[in-house]
């Protein structure tokens, strides 16, 4: 039986979600009508390009941490132990970032005349070493910091709409947004350590270094699955113009909105929640996932449908006229949500909570590069539209993979008999409880 506490995180941080989407659907026709598909591709490139130091840092800390303490979480010395390992762990990886960025900013072309947006974009790391929600994910507690990505949303809308009056103000974008989150992620820094009797404790570099080898594959499976997505940005950076990137971006961003209002809240607040039924047997966490499986691909495929019929005139509405070459992209990509469910259900949930890492990594990476390799040919021969058909083809790839790699291991992730309405129904009702 699924806990009210479960329900109420869902609840609540999806009804965050959908406000902290909302309020950027309020500043992206007032932006992109005054910066124009150029400069909208130029900010997003940055921060496609920023996202792998991000990645770097996080390093996958939001899925082992929550499993080593989702599976005890009233060990306080547990909860300091993880805490700290990993807090130091990226500050490391923060440094790191640094040189690397501070280097390679010099190598890439649409960038080279762009520093001070990539400079601003930068400020996301120092994000990424703030921000602990991954505590507040293990200990089913997402809700209380829900508030505060709300707050952060509302101020980032507000500063936006009052500094952005022109076209060379562009560059002020990731500024504002990064300066907010910063502050924001500080306090719940402070909050989390406060919340959950968290001391710092003292981390040797080498129990570091040894963290860091220890969860190789989870990060490097992260790198897969970011690298077709995130490269995919780059490449068409690269390949061909920032007016290009731009449509690209105002198509899947729409799209994304989507999945972060619908299938990333999902995700979230089942995988520690997952994690604990699997802690208890592997048959009972993996008849969790099988009940919960056709209620979200059902949900999630419903949605896309509609919104691949109502979505281009709501793209052409909030972009404008000169973004109407989006729509292609839009009606491509509208279908990831449901796959990406999938997906997330059959790797994340069942194969990380399994310790079935270094599977879920080869099957990623393999997609990854097929994928790399596939969007040269596809960007030379249809620009922006070739990604977008590229990256619904590796998607699929990597779901019918990791299916096939458990039926291989004799797991078997769905039940036809939990695709009934009654069962959907009897499962919805008990979450309510």
């Amino acid at each position: 039986m699924l806990k009210n506490k479960l329900f109420k995180n869902l609840a609540s941080f999806s009804v965050v979600q959908v406000g902290s989407y909302v309020f950027p659907l309020l500043t992206i026709p007032i932006i992109t009508r005054i910066i124009g598909p150029d400069k909208f591709g130029v900010i997003n490139y940055a921060l496609s390009f920023v996202s792998y130091f991000s990645l770097l840092i996080t390093y996958g800390f939001h899925l082992t941490a929550i499993r080593r303490i989702s599976k005890e979480p009233d060990n306080l010395h547990l909860r300091s132990k993880v805490f700290s390992e990993v807090f130091f762990a990226q500050c490391l990886l923060f440094v790191l970032s640094i040189i690397l960025f501070a280097i390679s900013i010099n190598y890439i072309p649409i960038l080279v005349n762009e520093k001070r947006v990539a400079y601003f974009s930068f400020q996301a790391c120092i994000v990424s070493v703030l921000t602990q929600y991954w505590l507040f994910q293990a200990m089913n507690d997402l809700y209380k910091v829900a508030i505060l990505t709300f707050i952060a949303k509302l101020l980032q809308t507000a500063a936006l709409i009052f500094f952005i009056k022109q076209r060379s103000d562009y560059v002020y974008q990731p500024l504002i947004s990064n300066g907010i989150q910063i502050l924001i992620s500080l306090a719940s820094f402070f909050w989390s350590i406060y919340l959950y009797d968290v001391k710092i404790l003292k981390v040797k570099i080498k129990n570091i270094l040894q963290l860091l080898w220890n969860e190789k594959l989870v990060f490097f499976s992260m790198v897969a699955l970011s690298f077709y997505t995130t490269t995919n940005v780059v490449m068409l950076g690269f390949m061909q113009t920032e007016t290009q990137v731009g449509y690209y971006i105002a198509g899947q961003k729409l799209v994304m909105i989507f999945y972060s209002v619908i299938g990333m809240p999902i995700s979230i607040v089942l995988f520690p929640y997952i994690g604990k039924a699997f802690g208890q047997g592997s048959e009972n966490g993996l008849n969790i996932v099988r009940r919960v499986l056709p209620i979200i691909f059902f949900f999630t495929s419903i949605i896309s449908i509609i919104l691949y019929i109502m979505g281009p005139s709501a793209l052409t509405l909030i972009y404008g006229a000169k973004f109407n070459s989006s729509v292609s992209v839009f009606r491509i990509l509208i279908f990831i949500p449901p796959i990406l469910s999938l997906s997330n259900l059959f790797g994340v949930q069942i194969m990380m909570n399994l310790n079935m890492d270094k599977l879920f990594f080869s099957i990623v990476t393999v997609s990854a590069l097929i994928s790399v390799s596939l969007n040269w040919i596809m960007i030379h021969s249809f620009g922006f539209i070739g990604v977008a058909y590229n990256w619904v083809a590796t998607e699929i790839l990597i779901t019918i993979s990791l299916y096939v790699a458990l039926k291989i291991k004799k797991i078997s992730p769905i039940d036809i008999n939990y695709f009934k309405f009654e069962e959907m129904k009897q499962l919805i009702k008990s979450i309510k409880k």
